[in-house]
């Protein structure tokens, strides 16, 4: 979405939002991280296949959202009147 409306801070928007699941997939439990804040992750809301049993209904609702946001941002993308070669 960010690439369609605002090109520039896909860098560092995306780079945050990686550092963000990393710190909470693998550090959430050890600094004790408040719920609000894990719940930024969209890692946080799916299952751990090996160790939880598989849920539809988040996986569906992540699938979604990203839906939603790749359609977002491609409307974006072709507000900007990008020239396909």
């Amino acid at each position: 979405m960010l690439y369609g409306w605002a090109p520039r801070l896909t860098a560092p928007v995306g780079w945050a939002v990686v550092a963000l699941m990393f710190l909470v997939t693998n550090f959430a439990d050890l600094l004790d991280l408040p719920g609000w804040l894990r719940s930024l992750s969209p890692l946080h809301h799916l299952a751990a296949v090996p160790v939880e049993e598989f849920a539809v209904v988040p996986f569906l609702l992540v699938t979604v959202l990203a839906g939603i946001l790749v359609a977002v941002g491609l409307v974006g993308f072709r507000r900007r009147q990008v020239a396909a070669v």
